[in-house]
């Protein structure tokens, strides 16, 4: 099954960081405050950042000095898989 036929279709899982409950979501609505998305409720530690010909993978806290440099959020278009965005 895929797309609208498939029961998880256009569902995400989201966590509270307080309290690492999680649950379904319409992928459509706004998530709550204090709510994440993803069933782990991990804090995200690492990003992708890049310049428009090289790409890294970073720690956040190196972030705003890759972007001082010139680099951008997310990834190259080339790096991804057809069909798909940063």
């Amino acid at each position: 099954m895929s797309g609208d036929g498939n029961s998880q279709y256009g569902k995400i899982w989201i966590s509270n960081t307080l309290t690492k409950e999680f649950k379904r979501f319409n992928i459509k609505d706004t998530i709550p405050e204090g709510w994440v998305r993803g069933k782990k409720g991990h804090v995200v530690t690492k990003c992708w950042v890049n310049n428009g010909t090289t790409e890294n993978y970073i720690l956040i806290d190196k972030k705003q000095s890759y972007l001082e440099k010139g680099f951008r959020n997310g990834r190259l278009k080339s790096s991804m898989p057809k069909g798909k965005t940063a």
